[in-house]
Formats: C-alpha cells, structure tokens, sequence
C-alpha cells in the first residue's frame, strides 16, 4: 500500500510541477516526471485487475493515450517548421535579414 501510495503522490507532484512551470525547460522537466509518474501508476495498475477493468481507469488511458498521439503530431510539426526555418534562413536575401 506504501508504494501505491507514493505513486500517486509522484503524478499529483508532477502534474503541479507542470502546472506551475513557465519556461519550456521547466515544463520539459515536468513533463518528464509526468511521464515516469505514469508509468509507475500504470505498473501498479497491473497489480490490481479490478482497476484495470474501472471505466474511469480505462477512460484515464484512453485520454493519455490520445493526448500522447496529439503531443508526437506537434512535434513532428514542430521539428517540420524547424526545418524550413533553418533552410531558409541559409537562403539569400533571407539569410541576411535573419543575420540582423
């Protein structure tokens, strides 16, 4: 009971740290302790079938599991404009605008 107990604490933890963090590293720290908190929460779950089998437990996957999709999607639009970003700033007359 200890251990689950402390599972929970840690998601309960890092979701503040998340809410309260400003800056992108911040929130990148956060989300990496959201992330391990998680996957703790989810080991315990495999304990205990009948949480597993809780609808509210199944709709808590469910939204991670979509709200994950969506996070993977903006990076890959992220890292996308990154690159046209960087190609065009190595481009004339671009390249001597972004060097201002």
């Amino acid at each position: 009971m200890q251990y689950e107990q402390k599972t929970l604490l840690a998601v309960t933890e890092a979701r503040t740290a998340y809410m309260r963090a400003t800056t992108p590293a911040d929130k990148m720290q956060a989300d990496n302790m959201m992330t391990g908190a998680l996957k703790t929460l989810f080991a315990v779950a495999e304990k205990y079938p009948d949480l597993k089998a809780n609808t509210n437990f199944l709709q808590l996957q469910g939204r991670i599991t979509e709200l994950e999709e969506k996070i993977a999607g903006q990076r890959g639009r992220f890292n996308e404009d990154v690159n046209v970003f960087n190609i065009r700033i190595a481009q004339i007359p671009a390249n001597l605008v972004a060097g201002f």
